[in-house]
């Protein structure tokens, strides 16, 4: 019995050590309603206002590993895709320090994104979607024609 609790040990160490998962290495944000308590908190949360849009939305922002160059843009949608403007930017953002942004979302178009550099060294640019039907908050990678 001891014999097998010593070999379980090993393997279970071994697979922390090697990771099993498709996400190692990989740096991931997230988006969501901010609750009324995230949007007033100004002690735990970095918060950004979007002057532009009147802050009808309160959206949290995280990430599960560190990140360089995040910004927050304003997306044209007129005639093609594309960055009208960085509204705010951070050099770091952090697992430690959650992002607030008081912003507006349309729902007819995309106006509103993220960029940031990735563990890999590249950027990532997604768009901020949120959906009338079921009042759901996503990102979505998006690309720009050139």
């Amino acid at each position: 019995m001891k014999r097998f609790c010593i070999i379980v040990c090993f393997v279970v160490l071994l697979g922390s050590l090697f990771g099993c998962s498709t996400e190692v290495g990989e740096s991931k944000v997230t988006v969501a309603l901010a609750s009324e308590e995230q949007a007033a908190d100004k002690d735990n949360f970095t918060h950004f206002y979007d002057e532009s849009s009147g802050g009808e939305w309160k959206l949290i922002f995280t990430v599960n590993k560190k990140v360089k160059d995040f910004c927050f843009l304003e997306l044209d949608e007129s005639e093609k895709l594309k960055i009208a403007d960085t509204l705010f930017s951070l050099d770091t953002f952090s697992d430690d320090s959650p992002l607030v942004v008081h912003t507006y979302i349309n729902d007819a178009t995309v106006n509103r994104g993220i960029s940031f550099v990735d563990g890999g060294g590249e950027t990532r640019y997604y768009g901020i979607y949120w959906s009338a039907k079921d009042g759901e908050i996503s990102l979505k990678e998006i690309t720009f024609d050139e």
